[in-house]
């Protein structure tokens, strides 16, 4: 008998995902998507009722529900009302909760105490009790049974959870084998997020840490850092300062704040390659497998994933495209299905997990419109689409179920041609963004071989933008927008299977241009999740000021276009 298996996770990111017992993913969503509230941390109450509203009601006396460990305790207890010190890595409570989750990996009283506290709150939110799976063996259970491999090494690395920052294991025969684990006191997710609080910067956004990287020199500010992060002699674990010289006023940080933050980003970079990459090899080394499989936060950094690809010891990559904790309720079903049913690898084809809305939601969207719009239901929306966006508009697409994860694949996507650098600035402006990254592109499957290296052996990356890949001699201006100053770009690789309605735009854009490529974006603003509602659409496509809207079946202009200056 197949029924429900529901996954939950209540820490910062919290989600919800829901799995049959045969391992078929049904939904996965992340609670800010619902409630408007990016980060959401607390119980995924919202995301239940949804599933609820969809008949995979986690009441069903059938159904098995499965938490990732939520040793954390500060979501529970707030209800979601996290301290605004929980986003500053070098702030009193950071360095409390550290000390927590070293005391969590010491100590095996204080796991299990708080074990049965998580157990018995559950009880008490969801009327029935729960099963508890450990946070990394969820993080690795995501990439590994949504991978491609049945054998593979996997690689977990976050900032922390349940008192770990990192864990290696060998997939195989549908199990995940521990091999070991790094302790949460050094870990690379927490150096990189107090590098990120140094810089201004919101560590739950640390990607621009990352694209300012690539505008630095690293030398001096590596040499400073790896006094807070160095890889151990083995490769199997992380060394780092003592608690007493972790605070803001730190030497270290003095001196970083006298350096030009280009430079520190760069040595940042540096220093977390330098930390993680040894720990991947000595991985491969045990296992003697050279197909990767990686997830948690730290990998949602795209320059460490291509260090990661060009390891020799490394042939094939993967990173679960819900690399973050918005992954880990997902992996927590799928880890209980492996275990209690038995379970295969399942390449995972597709992100669009969430709510979707259909034409009427969308009719109604669009009768909310004043005037200065023109509303059409065109008998060729993709043609359309591609005729405004070849003329230098730019237009926002939402169709579809909500993609899963924080990449936007198309589904709740921004477009525009990838010929004008002027782009980022402008788009960045409108959504009030502060990127140094250019952004991603999307293009065609058939043409991305020869734009972009090392391709073949990061496929199942490039499908879900999750890798920084150096593009090729044949990437010319027409790809100007989306290109590094690195000379990389973050692909999205796309196939008519992937999503069909996306695919039929581009195709028809490159038969108007030549150009197989076009900027993708989230569909959002600064500070506001990926927008789940065409309500939602219709505010931010005005707020932002864009040229068009694909709404469903609609499309809406703009009657007077909007100054680019």
């Amino acid at each position: 008998m197949t029924s429900l298996v529901v996954g939950l996770h209540e820490d910062t990111n919290a989600c919800a995902a829901v799995v049959q017992t045969d391992g078929s993913i049904l939904g996965a969503v992340a609670e800010g998507r619902l409630t408007r509230q990016k980060y959401q941390a607390g119980f995924p109450a919202r995301s239940l009722s949804y599933f609820v509203e969809q008949g995979w009601s986690h009441s069903d006396p059938h159904a098995a529900i499965v938490a990732a460990n939520p040793l954390h305790p500060l979501p529970r207890v707030l209800g979601g009302r996290m301290p605004s010190g929980e986003r500053d890595f070098l702030a009193p409570l950071q360095t409390a909760h550290l000390a927590w989750h070293e005391m969590l990996f010491r100590s095996a009283a204080l796991r299990v105490t708080t074990r049965a506290v998580s157990r018995r709150a559950l009880k008490g939110a969801l009327g029935r009790a729960a099963t508890l799976v450990g946070h990394h063996a969820s993080h690795a259970a995501s990439a590994y049974f949504c991978g491609p491999w049945a054998e593979a090494t996997v690689v977990t690395c976050d900032n922390m959870g349940d008192g770990e920052c990192a864990r290696a294991f060998h997939g195989r025969h549908g199990r995940l084998e521990p091999l070991w684990v790094a302790s949460a006191w050094n870990s690379p997710g927490q150096f990189y997020g107090e590098v990120a609080s140094l810089l201004g910067i919101d560590p739950m956004t640390a990607g621009k840490v990352t694209g300012l990287a690539a505008r630095g020199r690293p030398d001096d500010a590596s040499r400073l850092l790896r006094t807070r992060l160095r890889p151990r002699a083995d490769g199997r674990g992380f060394e780092g300062p003592p608690l007493s010289e972790r605070h803001a006023r730190a030497r270290v940080w003095q001196q970083a704040r006298l350096m030009d933050p280009a430079d520190v980003a760069a040595g940042a970079q540096q220093v977390l390659e330098e930390a993680v990459l040894p720990f991947v090899r000595a991985a491969i080394e045990h296992t003697g497998c050279p197909n990767v499989v990686l997830a948690g936060g730290v990998f949602a950094n795209v320059s460490l994933n291509r260090a990661v690809l060009d390891l020799k010891e490394v042939e094939n990559l993967s990173v679960h495209p819900a690399m973050s904790d918005q992954g880990i309720a997902l992996g927590a079903a799928l880890l209980h299905v492996a275990r209690t049913r038995g379970l295969q690898p399942r390449p995972l084809r597709h992100v669009f997990l969430g709510p979707s809305f259909g034409a009427d939601a969308c009719a109604a969207a669009v009768e909310t419109l004043g005037p200065g719009f023109s509303v059409e239901r065109p008998s060729e929306l993709s043609a359309d689409v591609a005729d405004l966006l070849a003329e230098g508009a730019v237009v926002a697409r939402y169709d579809g179920a909500l993609e899963y994860g924080p990449r936007a694949l198309g589904n709740r996507s921004i477009l525009a041609r990838t010929d004008d650098p002027a782009i980022n600035e402008w788009l960045n402006a409108r959504l009030d963004r502060s990127e140094y990254m250019p952004f991603a592109p999307v293009t065609l499957a058939s043409e991305a071989p020869r734009l972009f290296e090392g391709l073949r052996q990061a496929q199942w990356c490039a499908r879900f933008m999750t890798v920084a890949l150096r593009v090729s001699k044949e990437v010319g201006p027409e790809h100007a927008a989306v290109v590094h100053v690195d000379g990389t770009a973050r692909p999205q690789v796309l196939q008519n299977e992937d999503n069909p309605g996306l695919h039929a735009i581009l195709s028809a854009f490159y038969r108007r241009t030549g150009v197989p490529s076009l900027v993708n974006t989230s569909f959002n603003r600064h500070g506001e999740p990926i927008v789940c509602t065409p309500a939602e659409a219709i505010d931010t496509f005005l707020g932002a000021g864009l040229d068009a809207l694909a709404l469903g079946p609609f499309l809406v202009r703009r009657l007077t276009p909007v100054p680019r200056g």
